[in-house]
């Protein structure tokens, strides 16, 4: 695990680190409730890479490589994006997948055989934004590796079925001087000084970079709103209430009719008694009130949040005919419309 004292630095010494151009756009520390620093403009595509691979991992920890449970090492960092949406009044985005990937703190990105991580699966992952078009991720400081700054990867998806619908790369990156005072800790330091600074990366855009908080205990938390263009209105947050909400859900389940053999038609099937047990809760908490009404929303909570985890868990099988994204936005959208309990 990561040695979280090696990091810790005060509030003075954070700003020292980054003198006063890097203090100006940073959060201030230890507010998380403040504005995030970047404007809602659209923000730059940026190249893919060689080094992204669609593992369809649904997590917010990235640390852990699931083929062996190892944690990966390195100076704690979480990372929180919002998508929004720049044609929509800067309307939060729900129901979008993003993906993020990046280099360990030794340079190297798993899963690729020509780096000897081949069947390795870590530091990376997805998340589908929430009803503020929010998601967090759990990782550690990127390393670098010869010819690039150190940065972040991200790809933004929706889906219609099994088609791609909307698609949107860039990079995220970092203050040099955060990123100077963590290359000298000990997960990254016996690699040597790097070759590349944000300056002389060809492909950084000071347009990407994150607004980074010290997080009081060694680590770090960087905040990005991404702003995007063109997103279909089909992507989460289009339904207005609960009955348009459920419709959406529902069309956005599997038809075990149409299932390509007995183990898609029984995964099918289940997804529908889910979304049927918790739409049966829910006709009856609108019928209730006060204590009651409460315990049935938690309930149908529970069940959509059980809904999800068993499309999650079909996705990784191959065993889910129905868009994962899709799905997962439909309950969110739903879940953020139920009144509060």
């Amino acid at each position: 695990m990561p040695d979280r004292s090696e990091t810790t630095l005060t509030r003075r010494e954070t700003l020292g680190l980054l003198g006063a151009a890097g203090a100006a756009s940073l959060v201030a520390m230890g507010s998380r409730d403040r504005a995030w620093a970047a404007a809602c403009t659209a923000a730059p595509a940026e190249t893919e890479g060689p080094f992204f691979v669609d593992e369809r991992l649904n997590r917010s920890d990235i640390r852990v490589d699931p083929s062996d449970g190892s944690v990966q090492p390195g100076v704690p960092l979480r990372l929180e994006l919002k998508v929004l949406r720049v044609d929509a009044g800067c309307a939060p985005a729900a129901g979008v997948q993003v993906d993020v990937w990046h280099a360990s703190a030794g340079g190297v990105y798993s899963d690729e055989s020509g780096l000897g991580s081949g069947g390795r699966k870590f530091l990376r992952g997805y998340q589908v934004t929430d009803a503020n078009g929010a998601v967090a991720f759990t990782t550690v400081y990127p390393g670098w590796y010869t010819g690039r700054t150190i940065h972040v990867h991200a790809k933004l998806r929706t889906f219609d079925g099994g088609t791609t619908s909307f698609e949107f790369t860039s990079q995220l990156y970092f203050d040099d001087a955060v990123s100077d005072h963590v290359l000298a800790q000990s997960a990254y330091a016996g690699r040597g000084a790097r070759d590349t600074t944000n300056a002389a990366d060809t492909i950084y855009d000071a347009a990407m970079l994150l607004a980074l908080t010290d997080d009081g205990a060694g680590g770090w938390v960087g905040r990005f709103d991404v702003g995007v263009q063109g997103l279909p209105a089909s992507a989460g947050g289009v339904c207005a209430d609960l009955s348009s909400c459920r419709a959406a859900l529902t069309a956005a389940l599997p038809d075990p009719a149409t299932a390509t053999d007995r183990k898609h038609a029984k995964i099918a099937r289940r997804l529908a008694r889910l979304n049927e047990r918790a739409g049966r809760t829910l006709d009856r908490a609108a019928s209730a009130s006060g204590g009651k009404q409460s315990r049935l929303y938690r309930r149908a909570g529970a069940a959509l949040q059980k809904l999800v985890d068993v499309a999650t868990t079909a996705n990784d099988a191959g065993t889910l005919d129905a868009s994962l994204a899709t799905l997962s936005g439909a309950v969110t959208t739903l879940v953020a419309l139920l009144p509060a309990t």
